[in-house]
């Protein structure tokens, strides 16, 4: 069975307090993770730079458990992204490991966009040219990094927790 989705631009995003930028994600099942904890968390949209699968991807969507069908699902590149958030008043977090600031020491109350990235290569170079800040969830373990669906699965709950 193939699924029609529609693809938008970042200027069709309908509310933007919370955002959040799936960057060069490898992993079907991450992605459909990553749509379906941005509606439960009440986002009307997700957006993806430097798509590495299809996204309509079998996996992709079992894992949204059909959540890509109640948000919008914008594919647009990073300069256009950080143009639309400076205009909007949006803070870009990148997720980065080497980051100083924990995700829960940062004030998320005003409106944000956390880019996460690949697990392998991390986010793509060109989000570090420009100036948004960096946060980190902290890891106690001997991992170096956790799941993407999960690393954005935390900062996107961290938010709505500030928010309340």
């Amino acid at each position: 069975i193939l699924i029609d989705i529609t693809f938008k631009k970042i200027e069709d995003i309908k509310k933007h307090d919370i955002n959040i930028v799936l960057d060069s994600l490898e992993l079907p099942g991450n992605i459909g993770t990553l749509i379906r904890s941005a509606d439960a968390a009440g986002l009307s949209s997700i957006i993806i730079t430097n798509p590495k699968v299809r996204l309509n991807n079998h996996t992709l969507l079992a894992a949204s458990r059909a959540a890509f069908s109640n948000i919008d699902i914008i594919v647009d590149d990073v300069s256009n992204i950080s143009n639309w958030a400076k205009a909007n008043d949006i803070d870009i977090f990148l997720a980065d490991t080497d980051a100083k600031d924990l995700h829960t020491e940062i004030d998320l109350k005003n409106k944000v966009c956390f880019v996460v990235g690949c697990e392998r290569y991390g986010i793509d170079s060109k989000w570090y040219e420009k100036e948004h800040k960096l946060l980190k969830i902290p890891m106690l373990g001997g991992c170096d990094s956790l799941n993407v669906g999960v690393a954005g699965s935390i900062l996107l709950y961290e938010t709505l927790r500030q928010k309340s």
